[in-house]
């Protein structure tokens, strides 16, 4: 550094902390976007570079690493402020405006100090004679890096091409709503709440099991072979990749713990409930970013609607569908409004459709992503 190194001494430590913490801010951002490989690579490329910038100036404090640090957390800033604003159309991820969350916010004021410290100590301002006492600096160091401890732990707010609004949607099977119990079929039991062996039954209770004796033989089979044809049909899709070499499409979904594949073409053809051609397939996002295949997704035709779904097995293989639900492409990028119109993508009709689970589940192999709620009654979002 050229004149008073001591006085600008300050500045540069904290914009080096600030640089450091807002680092480790997006090194965490990078981990809660495991399903999104371009996110993961632009917030670890960010990361390095604020990290190692930190410790650049640290070590070599001139002026011209001050200008380059200065340089570097504006453009964050202003990267920051154009995905906020009017989205990032060369991002696939990042095509449309995202929510504010706490590691965003905390990430851009870490930048927009780090900024200004250097662009202060860069410009040979003098920091205060208090700012200088021995313990303060540190000590002020220190509070920085702190700030990115709640950030760091907080959740990201996950909104990128996947909704614009705080919470996340992903595709249209990746969210039960309420059923409306437009479509009850016939379940093997009289009104009087007895099977048909004379056993007595809560009514009320959802036919969640192949055992249930409420299903009548011809039901229970016919359940039983599209769960066993399913299974022997998809042991060939439990890699991802094979998915996508089969012509499936990632909705992009996997922040919501749950990432959907579906085949654009598959979908509009009038063919459903094929076991080797199913419109959708489901894979579970694991905490290290591994995925395992549990459910395949079956999609009624375009134009169908809950009075066409075939008739398998009564309540048992319940079929769903939703309304609200914003387009962009292939992917789902909000809901509609109070108004009904949609603020980003456009509306579509949703189509009927039913999940086979390939691994045990609480509320029986047809049940919706979220199990038909917490007691198995009812489909929720």
């Amino acid at each position: 550094m050229s004149t008073e190194p001591m006085a600008r001494g300050p500045f540069l430590l904290v914009a080096a902390a600030s640089s450091a913490a807002a680092g480790l801010v997006h090194a965490a951002a990078a981990g809660s976007h495991a399903d999104l490989p371009t996110m993961v690579r632009l917030f670890a490329l960010v990361a390095v570079l604020q990290a190692g910038w930190a410790a650049l100036v640290v070590i070599h404090p001139s002026r011209w690493s001050l200008v380059a640090g200065a340089a570097l957390h504006a453009v964050s800033v202003a990267a920051w402020l154009m995905s906020r604003t009017v989205g990032w159309p060369v991002v696939e991820s990042m095509t449309e405006p995202g929510t504010v969350g706490v590691q965003d916010s905390a990430a851009v004021l870490l930048a927009l100090l780090a900024a200004g410290s250097a662009s202060v100590a860069a410009a040979g301002i003098a920091s205060p004679r208090w700012f200088r006492v021995a313990p303060v600096p540190p000590l002020a160091a220190l509070l920085v890096l702190g700030l990115a401890v709640p950030a760091i732990a907080a959740d990201h707010a996950h909104d990128h091409d996947h909704a614009g609004e705080a919470h996340d949607h992903g595709d249209e099977e990746a969210h039960d709503h309420p059923d409306d119990g437009a479509h009850d079929h016939g379940d093997g039991h009289d009104a009087a709440g007895e099977d048909v062996a004379g056993t007595a039954y809560d009514h009320d209770d959802p036919v969640v099991s192949l055992d249930d004796p409420r299903l009548s033989a011809d039901q229970r089979a016919a359940a039983q072979a599209l769960v066993d044809d399913v299974r022997a049909e998809m042991e060939r899709f439990s890699d991802p990749a094979r998915v996508e070499a089969e012509g499936y499409v990632s909705i992009g979904d996997g922040v919501t713990g749950y990432e959907h594949f579906s085949h654009p073409v598959l979908r509009e053809d009038p063919i459903t409930l094929e076991p080797s051609r199913p419109e959708s397939i489901v894979f579970r996002v694991n905490p290290d970013g591994t995925k395992d295949l549990v459910s395949a997704m079956f999609i009624m035709p375009p134009g169908s609607t809950m009075d066409d779904v075939p008739d398998i097995a009564g309540t048992l293989t319940t079929w769903h569908d939703h309304q609200d639900l914003c387009w962009l492409g292939d992917r789902v990028v909000g809901t509609v409004d109070a108004d009904g119109n949609c603020p980003f993508g456009e509306f579509r009709e949703g189509q009927p459709m039913m999940h086979v689970w390939l691994e045990p589940h609480p509320c029986g192999p047809f049940a919706g992503l979220e199990g038909h709620g917490g007691d198995c009654t009812q489909h929720q979002h």
